[in-house]
């Protein structure tokens, strides 16, 4: 993956700064490092120096003893401090000019002096006092000469440690000035385009949320447009079936019954997970039996199983409770995409699914659901891909099994919502197993539990009324309205109620709905949510603001259920609603349960 021009920019720029504080830091070891120098070769000057004035002041306290001594044994030992003086003058210094270096003539000419007196006889004695006496001033002269050079090399000392101080001071402040510079100019613009960049992608965030959003709504709303004539097509068919029908006929109409639940799946499929990927799917919490769902969802699978000679089973560990805490509709959800996957790459054998305990993270115990088969198999290369959406596992010839492709990546987004994990184990021509664990919550044994959802219902209705409701008996001839636009879902009411054996009212709209509870008391309305005029949330506030004291159980009937959708239902004020398509067998529950 090549580099991002932010990344090339801040790389470069770095290399640079890096690069001149490298040169400052350079120039100010070397510059240290002079100043050390320096400062050692005026040390050892001033320790010469003084050396030098020592024996300068030996050879002049001799010189002074000479009228009292025999001038051949003071001669030889002049001739030793010549020696002396001799050697300290000669001493290398390098390539720098050393502390004799500015009397070195001086010293040179004294010494020849001293010498030539020491060798000469004197005419008289006032004579050799007159030539000794000038040979000690010019002793007397040089050492003045030295004591100034060494006064001023502590001089210089003391001046170089000064200046050394300032130096590293302008050094340091330089440096500091380098470093702003670089922060100024070669930093800055970078923080300036990083700070671009970062809100580019908080735009670019905002419009893809915006998007997603948009996206879900669409998904929202073309899903209940398609849902409503699937709702005509599916409920109708459940009424041609209950007819005195050939046998030809039964089948034709098993099949377009088969493909409308096949079509409703793939609908369901596609919104679900829409939802997941907006973070706009939420988990119900209820306690539900295991058991009951277990046996619920492979019930819905016998007749595939049968047609084809595969045997379902299920088996539940002895430490597995039976009645635990979670969101049944979701892991029935889950299990149903697994079965089908199983049926749909198993050609004979068996299903089997287990269920067992085990422990997860922090030792916390999790169940742990596997869905085997004796299926064909997955290649191992194949593996890694199954749980991606729109991804097919197909062989290099032919294309075998259609589909989506989401089923199993649903269930990975469903699984990772409740907090658990999937993975699968496959061999090829002997079978795979789907493993998925979730953590185990429960609530507390109990005797008995409400009924299970329908697994094809699109969210878990509760079994009670949404709101608590006082009990009121119904006068003879319940008397129901139905609150919808759409002529086909209406026509299907219509049957629905003959068939259980109840007339029907009928609004076209909310307004009109208003208009008809108004002039007479209904027992059950069934309220569309979409209608023109008034929606149904904003028909059922008037009508349970505008009624009497024995207010209408009004229930909604909508394609597009959610979390949200169920939340502004309950603050409308209906007690329940049924979701889209509707069969016989859920208008019957729904009634029984308001009809007394």
């Amino acid at each position: 993956m090549s580099d991002s021009s932010i990344y090339k920019l801040v790389n470069k720029r770095y290399l640079l700064a890096l690069s001149i504080i490298f040169v400052l830091l350079l120039g100010h070891y070397f510059s240290y490092q002079w100043m050390l120098e320096e400062d050692s070769r005026l040390q050892e000057e001033l320790i010469t120096g003084s050396r030098l004035l020592d024996n300068w002041s030996r050879g002049s306290f001799l010189l002074y003893f000479w009228e009292y001594k025999d001038r051949v044994i003071t001669r030889q030992k002049i001739e030793r401090q010549m020696s002396l003086i001799d050697s300290l003058c000669s001493e290398p210094r390098g390539d720098k000019p050393g502390l004799f270096s500015p009397i070195k003539e001086q010293s040179k000419q004294l010494l020849n002096s001293i010498h030539h007196f020491a060798g000469q006889n004197f005419p008289s004695e006032w004579a050799f006092k007159l030539q000794k006496q000038n040979i000690l001033h010019k002793i007397e002269g040089v050492t003045a000469t030295i004591s100034r050079h060494i006064f001023n090399v502590r001089y210089q000392i003391e001046d170089h440690k000064k200046s050394a101080e300032k130096l590293s001071l302008i050094l340091l402040i330089a440096e500091l000035i380098f470093l702003q510079l670089i922060l100024i100019f070669l930093l800055r613009p970078v923080a300036r385009k990083t700070d671009a960049l970062f809100k580019k992608l908080e735009r670019e965030k905002e419009e893809a949320v915006n998007a997603n959003n948009a996206k879900s709504l669409y998904l929202s709303t073309m899903s209940h447009e398609i849902r409503t004539p699937l709702n005509g097509v599916l409920a109708m068919t459940d009424l041609l079936m209950e007819t005195d029908l050939s046998f030809e006929q039964r089948d034709y109409l098993g099949i377009i019954q088969a493909s409308g639940k096949d079509l409703l799946s793939v609908i369901s499929d596609i919104l679900d997970f829409s939802r997941l990927e907006s973070n706009q799917l939420e988990l119900m919490e209820m306690n539900f039996s295991l058991k009951q769902l277990l046996e619920k969802v492979l019930e819905n699978f016998e007749d595939e199983a049968r047609d084809k000679g595969i045997q379902l089973m299920y088996y539940s560990e002895p430490e597995v409770p039976e009645y635990i805490t979670g969101d049944p509709k979701r892991l029935s959800q889950i299990l149903m995409n697994l079965l089908s996957n199983a049926l749909k790459f198993t050609r004979d054998g068996e299903i089997f699914i287990r269920t067992s305990i085990q422990s997860g993270e922090n030792d916390n115990s999790e169940i742990l659901f596997a869905v085997s088969d004796t299926g064909m198999g997955i290649p191992e290369d194949r593996l890694d891909s199954l749980f991606q959406p729109f991804k097919q596992i197909r062989n290099s010839i032919e294309k075998r099994f259609e589909g989506t492709g989401l089923g199993l990546a649903l269930s990975a987004r469903l699984v990772e919502l409740m907090s658990g994990s999937i993975w699968v184990e496959s061999e090829i021509n002997k079978g795979s197993t789907f493993y998925f664990s979730i953590p185990l919550r429960t609530d507390g044994q109990m005797a008995s539990a409400p009924p299970l959802p329908a697994v094809d219902e699109d969210v878990s209705l509760p079994e009670e009324p949404l709101v608590h409701t006082p009990e009121t008996t119904a006068p003879e001839g319940m008397q129901i309205l139905l609150a919808e636009d759409n002529t086909i879902n209406q026509r299907l009411m219509e049957r629905l109620m003959e068939r259980i054996g109840y007339k029907l009212d009928i609004a076209r709209d909310g307004r009109e709905a208003v208009e008809m509870a108004r002039k007479k008391r209904y027992n059950i309305i069934f309220m569309d949510l979409q209608m023109p005029e008034l929606d149904g949330l904003q028909a059922t506030r008037r009508i349970l603001s505008e009624a009497p004291e024995n207010k209408p159980f009004i229930i909604a009937m909508t394609a597009n259920v959610s979390q949200e959708d169920r939340d502004l239902c309950l603050q409308a004020g209906m007690v329940d609603y049924i979701a889209k398509p509707i069969s016989l067998e859920k208008v019957k529950e729904m009634i029984s349960r308001f009809e007394k």
